[in-house]
């Protein structure tokens, strides 16, 4: 099958159109025509079209290099490149391989060389899994460390188990656990005879969307609010994709604080300004940018008049209040006799008159 070839060389697309697929900082993608094998076929997988993870133990290159000659003899560089740089503990590839149906007892082999000086176990060197369960080397199988300066001396080593795949998609990952430094040239899947069609697919690197994010509800305090958006994925299912909510609130003068979502509803205890976060993580773990909702809840809640002043707590009897009493009374007395003896005057000047 004839390849077609697109290079993603730090983030910047040499050619558009042609449906590439992104990987790891730093790395280079090489996209092809998919490859396919049926029963008693071998299906081949370029290192260089997984989806390659994490740092180059060397800063400023790249874990594709293109154009690798062969120090074998033996086995050309399969299609010109491969995977290198990738002695950095942790660092991953990742294929994706899809099955008409279910297959079981195939094989796989790796032609790969060891930059190290020395000999290498493969055991407690590079964990190799298919859709997650471990697939174990021969027993006490290793690598021999590199002669001179030949850096891609590939050498086919095969797996010491045979493999199942589900019908559907697989992934499998060979994963770096002590730094060893290896390069890769392909991957070899070896079908056993009757066996379905499996083809090589491109890893899955694109990110959920998330769309329609809306926060339903009055927007006063103490009114539930609800959370309603919708998820898309190019890969993963609905039930597949996982979503993560955050509310934030923070208060005039005051720190952000967390709201508590539950069943995508929150309740508006104060005012401030809230923001709802939303993003969503598909089956291959690619995470959403977040998509928010802001808005600002100020004054009482609805309904509310305003303040109603309090009473005055009632004061205690005190001793001294016995004299103000008194007092009161006194006076009282004496307004009302003035009161009187006024009356009196004045009827007593009118009694004369008549």
């Amino acid at each position: 099958m004839r390849k077609t070839q697109l290079f993603l060389l730090s983030g910047v697309l040499g050619l558009a159109g042609l449906g590439a697929s992104l990987s790891a900082t730093k790395n280079v993608t090489v996209v092809e025509a998919p490859k396919c094998a049926v029963g008693g076929e071998t299906l081949l997988i370029e290192a260089e079209n997984g989806l390659i993870t994490g740092e180059p133990h060397v800063a400023g290159e790249n874990f594709v290099e293109v154009g690798k000659t062969s120090d074998n003899s033996e086995h050309p560089t399969s299609g010109g490149n491969s995977v290198g740089y990738w002695a950095t503990q942790g660092n991953k590839i990742t294929f994706t391989v899809k099955a008409d149906a279910a297959v079981s007892g195939a094989t796989m082999n790796w032609w790969m060389c060891n930059g190290d000086t020395s000999a290498r176990t493969l055991d407690a060197s590079l964990k190799v899994t298919v859709n997650g369960t471990k697939v174990n080397w021969a027993a006490n199988a290793s690598i021999p460390g590199r002669s001179g300066n030949q850096w891609a001396y590939w050498r086919n080593i095969a797996m010491g188990e045979a493999v199942n795949f589900a019908a559907g998609k697989n992934t499998i990952v060979i994963e770096n656990l002590n730094g060893i430094n290896a390069a890769f040239d392909c991957l070899n899947i070896v079908l056993p005879a009757g066996a379905s069609q499996v083809v090589e697919v491109p890893p899955d690197v694109a990110a959920p969307v998330i769309s329609n994010l809306v926060v339903n509800g009055e927007k006063a305090l103490n009114k539930e609010q609800t959370i309603s958006f919708d998820v898309t994925d190019n890969e993963s299912a609905a039930d597949k994709i996982t979503t993560e909510i955050k509310v934030t609130v923070k208060p005039a003068g005051a720190q952000t604080k967390a709201v508590t979502v539950t069943d995508k509803k929150f309740t508006i205890a104060e005012a401030g300004k809230y923001i709802v976060s939303v993003n969503a993580t598909d089956e291959a773990g690619n995470k959403s940018e977040d998509v928010k909702v802001e808005f600002e809840i100020a004054g009482a809640p609805a309904g509310d008049k305003g303040s109603k002043p309090t009473a005055k707590p009632t004061r205690q009897w005190e001793e001294k209040d016995t004299g103000y009493v008194i007092f009161g009374i006194t006076m009282g007395l004496s307004v009302l006799l003035i009161a009187t003896m006024v009356v009196l005057t004045v009827l007593k000047k009118k009694g004369k008159k008549e």
